[in-house]
């Protein structure tokens, strides 16, 4: 018998290519552990983003009920994204992300099975090289497994694997990741359950019953496994999806912002080449629907994430179709792939260049693979520096927030929850736990309910924050009459505003005033009432705004508020927040406006707005053309003198005598309560508010030893108010004078109920013992009586 001889050459070949395929397959895997794994963890620092950040990871460590007690877009799993430590969740979080690399290399290497190696290492230089997104990344994942499976070869002649215990196995396995991925981020969950389904509507059509209950099961349970690890109650998942459908709905027109037209132009043309390339595939490719769905879900979801809130969130859609170019092309060889590497390259080029900027310097000489290697030795042989980093941010958090240490339990509005949470006070967070997050009627309502709940804190931090151009009085406005009622003030400084929990005799409750319907943009008149006034307003959109949200994002809302001292407000209305309710008047634009809220006098009558106009930014026939309006009127706020608080002036009653001598004095005031003044006369009410700037000399840069404003009465009888200095940078530049940087002056005025009347408003400064009178400032204003508008 002739034996067939083994060609030594071909021997090598294949030895050659074995290497070359357990090299490709180690680099992959390396890529992925660097990309996923925290091997160098950040820090908690301080900021919005930050504050969320740390907030959810405290959260997971305090066993706090994500979907209950804490609803944001993210899991308990939330580390993994945020790469954030914390001494508690730091192995779960190193573990599970261990874990969801090497699943993510199993599957890549499942899917690049009998490719070229050239692919492997075209993915993974791409993945640590490229400055991807981590959403981007993460949705990988699903759509990867569900090509799999979707091109797995189902015919029981052609692959002996079908109708063996093996497969259900491998489903299991390959699907049991997306529930780690859901606990992750929230929004992951669509295309996690779109790739489910699309991978059981194929096993059904092939009627594998058995393989749709693997892979509908392999998610279930891994939900279940994964929530009771991070510490969840088993019977809370149910409420952590239920808690965060009002965040999903809401985010599409509350976080919207606008970014280069140009950007989008080239994401649709570079997404609409890689599907038509799918669907260009020979006409007996019977798999090339399924595929060309599971794109179009990945790369719509990519559109999504990246220009709803169009700004650096834009590289989740770069990343997007850079992903896509390179898995789509493993599945293809044909002529229409390169116009789609050209198409695609180009679109993440675009958006690269607007918020990144690689170069190939810094793709062809990254560094990460040494500082990969550095950092796993760090974890090794010195993880207490972790500790002890993770101590000292937390302290330089501390002496930065300046909170003080308090009894009982503490919450923080707007933000900045990671000055409160390294304070050491006991943090008792309402459910949305960040104010401009809580953009839907339902999610204010919980954060009301908490407030007035028994596990409202003792405590409140306040400071009024809002984003994006939006009405600040927006941001958990339908808490703040219960904020007026169930709380009183102890201390204001420049950063917050203290908040103690009271047993007041009677709960809050609104009054109905009056209701509507108006035509958008119609002028509506706001009645005057002593305590604030609340507004609910209904806004609508359309059945083709509602599309448009679903595809893209609706137009914008604007509200103009016109105040009783003649300024014209413009801010950004969100319709949920809208609807919620929240105080239109008087106008909240500051910690101190709210603050002076608890004044037991009207201080804010010139703040106190007369009619206000909603309106769409652009595309009116997004919403409705009329909305419904309802004015209602607080009660039983907390009401007492809150000067002290708000650092209030009062009038010289004391003037020393030293001589009057007229004074060519320059300068200029700005604003009288907020607005421009002119030679009309301006009526104020209890508070005068003035800001401006004054020189002795402009031309010797030389500025007062202490400035006042000065009110003279139709007898002739001068009352002197001291003010207080002022940065004016603007001044000492435009004027080429360093020394006029602190000319500016800014006083609030307490007017006494006795001064009432026609008065000229002046000024008045003090320069070597002498009292020096700017004649040429001479304003006309009328101090009205609070009895006389307490009669509206």
């Amino acid at each position: 018998m002739e034996h067939k001889r083994t060609d030594p050459a071909q021997i090598k070949k294949i030895s050659l290519q074995n290497i070359s395929n357990i090299l490709a397959s180690f680099f992959l895997l390396i890529n992925f552990l660097i990309l996923l794994v925290p091997l160098y963890p950040g820090m908690p620092r301080g900021g919005l983003d930050p504050s969320w950040v740390l907030g959810m990871v405290h959260a997971t460590a305090e066993h706090l009920i994500i979907g209950h007690d804490i609803i944001f877009t993210f899991g308990p799993f939330s580390s993994i994204y945020t790469k954030v430590f914390h001494p508690d969740t730091d192995i779960m979080t190193l573990t599970c992300s261990t874990y969801l690399a090497f699943m993510y290399w199993i599957a890549t290497l499942c899917i690049l099975r009998g490719k070229s190696p050239w692919w492997w290492w075209v993915l993974g230089g791409s993945l640590v090289c490229i400055p991807l997104s981590k959403d981007s990344i993460l949705l990988l994942y699903p759509v990867i497994i569900a090509l799999i499976l979707i091109s797995y070869n189902f015919h029981p002649t052609r692959n002996k694997l079908v109708n063996t215990f093996f497969t259900p196995f491998l489903i299991i396995i390959l699907f049991f990741p997306l529930g780690l991925l859901i606990l992750i981020k929230v929004t992951l969950l669509p295309v996690c359950l779109f790739a489910l389904l699309v991978v059981c509507f194929k096993f059904l059509k092939e009627n594998y019953w058995a393989w749709i209950i693997a892979s509908v099961a392999s998610v279930l349970i891994s939900l279940i496994c994964f929530w009771t690890i991070s510490g969840q109650p088993a019977f809370a998942l149910l409420e952590y999806f239920g808690g965060l459908l009002p965040i999903i709905s809401g985010y599409t027109e509350a976080m919207s912002s606008s970014g280069p037209i140009l950007e989008i132009i080239s994401y649709l043309m570079a997404a609409m080449s890689i599907l038509l390339a799918i669907l260009l595939l020979g006409k007996n490719n019977q798999n090339k629907f399924y595929i060309c769905f599971i794109f179009f879900i990945y790369l719509f979801i990519g559109f999504k994430q990246g220009f709803v809130r169009h700004d650096g969130h834009a590289m989740a859609a770069g990343s997007s179709i850079f992903l896509s170019m390179i898995l789509l092309g493993m599945f293809i060889d044909s002529k229409h792939y390169m116009f789609v590497i050209l198409l695609s390259v180009l679109s993440w080029g675009i958006i690269d260049s607007h918020y990144v900027g690689t170069s190939t310097k810094n793709i062809f000489l990254s560094h990460k693979y040494q500082n990969a290697l550095n950092e796993l030795q760090i974890r090794i042989k010195n993880y207490d520096i972790f500790n002890e980093k993770y101590t000292n941010a937390m302290i330089s958090l501390r002496k930065k927030g300046n909170l003080p240490l308090l009894k009982g339990t503490s919450d923080i509005y707007s933000y900045q929850q990671s000055y409160l949470i390294a304070s050491g006070n006991r943090w008792s967070p309402r459910p949305i736990f960040q104010s401009y997050s809580a953009y839907t009627k339902t999610l204010e309502q919980k954060n009301l309910d908490h407030l007035l709940s028994k596990n409202s804190p003792d405590n409140i931090f306040f400071n009024v924050q809002t984003i994006d151009g939006r009405l600040p009085s927006l941001d958990d406005g339908r808490s703040w009459p219960a904020l007026l009622s169930e709380y009183t003030p102890i201390t204001f400084d420049r950063s917050f505003l203290r908040l103690k929990k009271i047993l007041p005799d009677q709960k809050f409750a609104l009054e109905k005033i009056s209701s509507a319907t108006v035509k958008m943009g119609d002028n509506v008149s706001v009645p005057y009432n002593r305590n604030p006034i609340f507004a609910e307003i209904k806004i609508k959109p359309t059945i083709l705004g509602k599309f448009l949200s679903l595809l893209f994002k609706p137009s914008q809302l604007e509200i103009e508020l016109n105040l009783n001292n003649g300024a014209l407000k413009k801010y950004r209305i969100i319709s949920g927040m809208a609807e919620a309710g929240f105080i239109i008047s008087p106008f909240i634009a500051s910690t101190r406006d709210f603050v002076a809220l608890y004044s037991s006098t009207n201080i804010q009558y010139d703040q106190q707005v007369s009619a206000i106009r909603i309106y769409p930014k652009n595309f009116s026939w997004v919403w409705n053309k009329y909305y419904d309006i309802t004015f209602s009127s607080t009660k039983n706020t907390v009401k007492k003198d809150i000067s002290s608080l708000l650092g209030l002036s009062h009038i010289e009653n004391n003037f020393p005598e030293m001589d009057i001598v007229p004074s060519s004095g320059e300068g200029y005031i700005d604003t009288i309560n907020a607005a421009r003044p002119n030679q009309n006369t301006i009526t104020v009410h209890n508070l005068l508010y003035v800001q401006g700037w004054l020189a002795d000399s402009i031309q010797n840069g030389t500025i007062p030893e202490q400035t006042f404003i000065t009110l003279q009465n139709n007898a002739g009888n001068i009352f002197y108010a001291k003010t207080k200095k002022h940065p004016r940078p603007d001044v000492a530049k435009y004027f080429k004078k360093s020394s006029l940087a602190d000319a500016g002056f800014t006083i609030k005025l307490a007017l006494p109920k006795t001064m009432t009347g026609q008065y000229r408003l002046g000024l008045a400064y003090v320069k070597k013992g002498k009292l020096h009178i700017c004649s040429q400032f001479n304003l006309p204003i009328t101090i009205v009586s609070e009895r006389i508008h307490d009669k509206k």
